[in-house]
Order: structure tokens, then C-alpha cells, then sequence
């Protein structure tokens, strides 16, 4: 299979630089080893029955003379590496350590204090954005919402039913070259292998049945709720799962990394936001297979539709951090009445917008609104007007309103609605140009 660079493949370089050790996180099968071995020298698998016995007996001088850089794979299935890569980074001042694995450091039983805090950069690789699966030049949204780039390009011009196509895609580099059904398969049988090895990890055999059972109840009642603002509650009452269990299980998914959450931004330190996060699966060509159904079901389907739309566009704002020259987070915004707002935070528009991207260098805020149908009508944009008014006339607002825009899915050029507000199609997230390659280091 050939080889698609990517865009992470800059910051983990940069990282390796800068600090002694990487740990390099993401889904399973999501290509964290591959892009790792294309910057190491030597491997240690700690699935591999020999370099774990090598471990084993002589930790030390095992990681020690590897060449480095070294890719520690697998670190989950010995934990206590790390320990011992904190020692040489102490001891020894070594250096040139790439760890990767598909478990969440934090979440492991027993394992509740990271041992190489203040040693270790951390990068996640996330699903392939359309332009990095295509290759293409690109200038991420966030850019052009920051005013680091200054013109749109030319973006794809595309009809409905293409971008229905698009948004169900897996971003799992495995899968690009496969047809919808193979890759719909594929997606299935990567659901089932993620379950299969919580069950390992979490229950003992004798649990594990009804366990499967739950875990596929309660994914599939995630997969329906993603692109929603929604508490936990509703979605194990949709499982039919208990709270507890729910909680668990989210716990489980969200350590495999097929799950996100987004905070609720507040304009300010007084307004009063949703007090449950937006939830996403991380790729949206999984939502199908997840739910049970086909994809032409899923885009069929008013009710799952406009969630899916969003976990798209989170995916493609998600991928684009790591080639952003304006470094963001991705947040949401959903402002509720609130007896204990101040005359300050009254001024702010009630109510949702899909995503606040926050700038990480300077205290400013883009937001994007995301609609499923195949244009964009005048009111569309109004809550993004009405917090572009209230931060721009508000001395103690926490950021400054940068631009923002509405994306649709239809054939249309990207258009002034208002000033710094935006109408545009959705290929704006890949066909946009830039100054750079796609997978370059941004400056």
C-alpha cells in the first residue's frame, strides 16, 4: 500500500528535537506505527514475544543501545517501559524515545501517574482529513478564519449528493483505496476487534458475552447521538444501560481514542454554558457501521444526518490542528439563560453554535456553523452576528471576534454575509489554496 504522508509527520519531528522522549496516541489501526517507523532507526515491540523478553531481562541496556530514534511500540502491554525510559532520560540524559500505543496513558487500572511529565511531548494522530488523503495544497479553515491567509481559492465545486458520499469516509489510512462496501466492512470488523480487546483488558471471560452485547448497545447509541450537545444519561437510556455502566463503557471508548468530546466555551466568566459536552466519534465513515444500518440510511435520515454533517467537519478541523500556522482548540458553543449571568453575559445570543475554534496564541475566537442542506439562507448566520456584536461592543469579553462562517453543503462560492462572517461550501475545508505543501511544517 502506498504511503500517504502525514501532516503530523512535521510536528512529531519538531517534537523529537525538543524533547527527549514523544509519545505518539491515537485509535488502532489509525497508522501511528507506520508514521513512527518512518523516523526511527531501530524498534522495540512490546508485542513481539522477543523484544519483550529482551525488556524483560535487561530494560536499561536494552533501550540504551538501541539506535535512536527508538519506537517503543505498543507500550500498553508493559506499562513499566516508561518508567524505565524516565530513568535513562534522568540518569543518563538519553534522548530519541517515539512511544506509541492505542491506550490513553491515564486511563490504564493501576497506572493513575504518567511517569514522563515534563519529559515527553505528546502528539495524537487523528483520522486523515480529505486533503491529506488526496494530497492536496491547503490552507487550513482556521487560517483563513484568523486572518493568516487572505483569499479562499477556488474550492471544489460539488452537488449535494457528492458531499453525502465524502462525509461518510473513513479517514483510517487503510481504507483509501477501498470501495464503499470493503471499506464499510473493514470499519465493522475494526469495531469489533476495539471491543474484543476492552473485553481483554477490562472483564474476565465469564462477562464477556453480555459485555459485547453493552458495549455494541451502548457505541451505537453514541454513534447516533455524535454532533449533539447531549448528557450521558440520554445516551444509556437509548443503550438501555444503567448510568454506571454507561460511564464505564464511555471511559473504555474514549481510551481507545474513537470518541471526542468538546467543552462548551463562554464568552464570559459570568454566562452560563450547557453544562454537558458536544460528543463526536473521532471518524465519521464509522457512524454507520456503529449504528448497524447502511450508509445510504444514515444520509437518508434527517435525524442522524445533520450529526454526521458535524462529525465531519470536526474531523477535517481536528486534522487541520496540526498544520494550522495559527495553533486553536476546538470548542462549541451553546449559551443558556441564567439567573446568575451578569449584564455583561445577557448581551450574548442564547442558544448553539456548532464550533469555536480558540486560538492558543493570542485571545481570540472563529467560529463555524455547520448546515446539512445545500445552500445557506441570510438568518443562518444570525447568532454568529449577534456574538460578533455583543464581543465587539463588550470591554471585559474574554476574546475578540475573529471572523466566522457558515458551511454548507452545495455548490456554492464562498461569500461575505456581514462583516468578518462568511458563507462557504464545505470542500472550503480541502480544496482551499495555501502557500504550502499539505504535511508541511507550518513555519
Amino acid at each position: 500500500m502506498t504511503y500517504i504522508r502525514r501532516w503530523l509527520e512535521g510536528r512529531l519531528s519538531d517534537a523529537l528535537a525538543t524533547s527527549p522522549a514523544v509519545l505518539l496516541q491515537g485509535a488502532r489501526y489509525i497508522g501511528k506505527t507506520t508514521l513512527a517507523r518512518r523516523l526511527s532507526a531501530s524498534a522495540l515491540d512490546m508485542s513481539n514475544e522477543q523484544h519483550a523478553a529482551r525488556l524483560e531481562l535487561d530494560p536499561l541496556g536494552t533501550l540504551l543501545r538501541a539506535e535512536k530514534p527508538v519506537l517503543v511500540d505498543e507500550w500498553q502491554l508493559r506499562p513499566q517501559t516508561l518508567w524505565d525510559i524516565k530513568t535513562l532520560v534522568d540518569s543518563e540524559g538519553a534522548s530519541g524515545f517515539i512511544i506509541a500505543g492505542s491506550a490513553g496513558y491515564s486511563r490504564l487500572e493501576g497506572f493513575n501517574q504518567f511517569p514522563l511529565t515534563g519529559r515527553c511531548g505528546m502528539l495524537r494522530l487523528r483520522p486523515m482529513a480529505q486533503a491529506e488523503r488526496r494530497g492536496l495544497a491547503v490552507a487550513p479553515l482556521a487560517d483563513l478564519l484568523f486572518g493568516r491567509s487572505d483569499e479562499w481559492g477556488s474550492p471544489e465545486r460539488l452537488e449535494h449528493g457528492a458531499y453525502m458520499s465524502i462525509a461518510v469516509q473513513s479517514g483510517y489510512p487503510g481504507h483509501a483505496g477501498l470501495d464503499a462496501e470493503e471499506a464499510y466492512d473493514a470499519l465493522r470488523r475494526i469495531a469489533a476487534n476495539i471491543i474484543e480487546a476492552d473485553i481483554v483488558r477490562h472483564q474476565t471471560r465469564r462477562d464477556s458475552a453480555a459485555t459485547r452485547r453493552g458495549l455494541s448497545r451502548f457505541i451505537a447509541a453514541y454513534a447516533s447521538h455524535s454532533g449533539r450537545i447531549v448528557d450521558l444519561l440520554s445516551i444509556a437510556r437509548a443503550a438501555g444501560l444503567n448510568y454506571k455502566t454507561a460511564a464505564k463503557y464511555l471511559d473504555m471508548y474514549d481510551n481507545a481514542f474513537l470518541l471526542d468530546e468538546l467543552p462548551i466555551w463562554r464568552p464570559t466568566a459570568d454566562s452560563q454554558g450547557f453544562r454537558h459536552p458536544k460528543r463526536l466519534l473521532s471518524d465519521p465513515g464509522m457512524a454507520a457501521p456503529l449504528i448497524g444500518i447502511s450508509r445510504k440510511e444514515l444520509t437518508g435520515s434527517p435525524q442522524l444526518l445533520g450529526g454526521l454533517i458535524e462529525t465531519f467537519v470536526h474531523a477535517q478541523l481536528s486534522a487541520q490542528q496540526a498544520v494550522a500556522v495559527e495553533p486553536y482548540e476546538v470548542e462549541c458553543y451553546d449559551l443558556r439563560r441564567s439567573s446568575k449571568a451578569g449584564r455583561s453575559a445577557a448581551a450574548y445570543p442564547l442558544g448553539e453554535i456548532d464550533f469555536v475554534l480558540r486560538s492558543a496564541k493570542r485571545s481570540a475566537i472563529a467560529v463555524v456553523e455547520v448546515k446539512a442542506r445545500n445552500r445557506v439562507k441570510r438568518d443562518d448566520a444570525d447568532r454568529i452576528i449577534a456574538l460578533r456584536d455583543a464581543i465587539d461592543s463588550d470591554a471585559a469579553a474574554r476574546h475578540e471576534f475573529a471572523s466566522g462562517v457558515v458551511l454548507c453543503c452545495g455548490d456554492i462560492d464562498p461569500t461575505p454575509i456581514s462583516d468578518r462572517v462568511w458563507a462557504a461550501p464545505m470542500s472550503a475545508l480541502w480544496t482551499t489554496g495555501g502557500a504550502r505543501l499539505a504535511g508541511e511544517a507550518p513555519p
